[in-house]
């Protein structure tokens, strides 16, 4: 910036025709008291200088607009009728060449969209569903039209869900089968109002692109209905509508339908489908998948040809991430036990801890199906725990050496054979005299038995095991005479 530039923007009071401010419009506001006082007074704002060079200063101006409407509403809600409206607090004058200037940009740069959600984008205000609650409280209209975004909505609509949940202490539908009736459904949460205006917005929007309110929405949302939700549903007693069945859907369905009988996929019938009670599916029938098939499928076909034809993606894909993820179940189990086994001479220790490793979380996935998604790492660590446990137990014996070979040097002719029988003899008697908690330590671990096992049978801490076993030992040293 020049001289004479610094000159004019650091007396900027002292220019006074319009033409003149206007030449230096991109240095005139230094801040919102500049804008504000400009408009009590009547004169022009170059709104389109801030709105491309001035986010601060228009992120304030909103605050201070929004500050000194009634109520005090967020920011972010204030609507583009209130801008356009003569304010007291301006002194009867209005923002409406704001929103003006905003569509203008907006149609300069080809974008589509709202002015107002334009003027916030610019400004950095975030939308939040705290606002869109906090709204309501006041009694103002929601300004849906403003194009919230999907993670706002979605966050507001999940709060919305969860406290109705609560409040009625019944569950609803998930958020990705929710249709017109829980639009149009009254909640507490939301001062007894519904989400209608919500469900209009998308209705307007969907006329011009030839779609339903309820598909736009969910695609905004990006909810997209799993197996899961149109299972839930279904046991809530909701109604599915055609536009939920996708592959995923359907071959989802039949697979849960065929596990279940523990038959395969292909050799379903429609009498399966209508005549099995379902435990998944609340102890209910699979009608509404003939159902389906009926209104759908073409003349040529039957409805399992259909069914098998439209699941088949799907199919293919479940049974193929099946094996993968076996495969990376089978890798973890694996790489654990040799982490823990890594000498040759270990080799059966390692198999034996991997399948175990493997077993447990095979047998415990099909308990708790949340873990299907975290398998391979789950595996690993199981199979980890068992190994060294394996390991542990494997040390001790030969540490303890059974308990009849503390007796050091290895016998080597029949008399050293008959004085070991004599010691093992004595063993066994000292091991009676231990105390009840030495002794079933002592036992436990002659028996095989791992820490982690003997920690749970007799109430006491893994840690506590290995000191116990060694005064044990050394008890019975003293009794029999024995050094070490």
């Amino acid at each position: 910036m020049s001289r004479t530039e610094m000159t004019i923007v650091g007396n900027v009071d002292s220019v006074q025709s319009m033409a003149e401010r206007q030449s230096w419009k991109s240095f005139y506001y230094r801040n919102v008291s500049d804008v504000v006082g400009d408009l009590q007074s009547g004169k022009g704002i170059f709104w389109n200088t801030i709105l491309m060079r001035k986010p601060v200063i228009l992120r304030d101006f909103l605050y201070w607009f929004a500050d000194h409407l009634t109520g005090s509403p967020p920011a972010s809600m204030v609507l583009s009728a209130e801008l356009s409206r003569p304010q007291d607090f301006l002194n009867g004058h209005a923002v409406q060449e704001l929103y003006r200037s905003s569509a203008k940009v907006l149609h300069h740069k080809g974008r589509e969209g709202d002015p107002m959600a334009y003027i916030l984008e610019r400004a950095g205000i975030p939308v939040e569903a705290s606002d869109i609650f906090a709204a309501n409280r006041l009694g103002r209209l929601i300004p849906w039209d403003m194009d919230i975004p999907g993670p706002t909505l979605l966050a507001f609509l999940q709060e919305i869900k969860t406290k109705e949940e609560a409040d009625s202490r019944k569950a609803m539908p998930p958020l990705s089968l929710w249709g017109r009736k829980e639009f149009r459904r009254k909640y507490n949460a939301f001062q007894g109002k519904s989400l209608l205006g919500l469900l209009e917005y998308f209705e307007k929007v969907g006329e011009k692109e030839g779609r339903g309110p309820i598909p736009l929405l969910r695609e905004k949302l990006r909810l997209i209905p799993t197996v899961d939700d149109v299972i839930d549903a279904v046991v809530l007693g909701e109604q599915i509508t055609s536009d939920m069945f996708t592959s995923e859907i359907v071959g989802g369905l039949l697979i849960r339908a065929a596990d279940e009988r523990k038959i395969d996929t292909s050799e379903i019938t429609v009498g399966h489908l209508r005549e099995t009670s379902y435990h998944f599916l609340g102890d209910r029938p699979l009608h509404l998948l003939v159902n389906y098939a009926k209104r759908n499928k073409p003349p040529s076909i039957t409805v399992m040809q259909f069914l098998q034809i439209m699941a088949q993606d799907e199919i293919r894909r479940r049974r193929s991430a099946e094996r993968a993820r076996a495969k990376e179940m089978l890798e973890a189990a694996s790489s654990a036990a040799k982490k823990v086994f890594p000498e040759a001479k270990d080799r059966e220790n390692a198999r034996d801890a991997a399948g175990d490793g493997l077993l447990y979380m095979v047998e415990r996935s099909s308990k708790n199906p949340e873990t299907i998604r975290s398998l391979p790492a789950l595996t690993h660590v199981a199979t980890k725990s068992r190994a060294f446990n394996l390991f542990r137990h494997t040390e001790k014996e030969e540490s303890v050496e059974d308990l009849s070979n503390l007796s050091s040097p290895r016998q080597q002719n029949p008399a050293d054979i008959v004085v070991a029988k004599d010691e093992t003899e004595r063993i066994r008697q000292a091991i009676k005299r231990l105390p009840a908690r030495w002794r079933a330590i002592v036992e436990g671990i002659l028996a095989g038995f791992s820490y982690e096992e003997i920690s749970a049978e007799l109430n006491i801490s893994e840690g506590a095991i290995g000191p116990t076993l060694n005064r044990a030992a050394e008890k019975i040293r003293n009794e029999i005479g024995i050094k070490e």
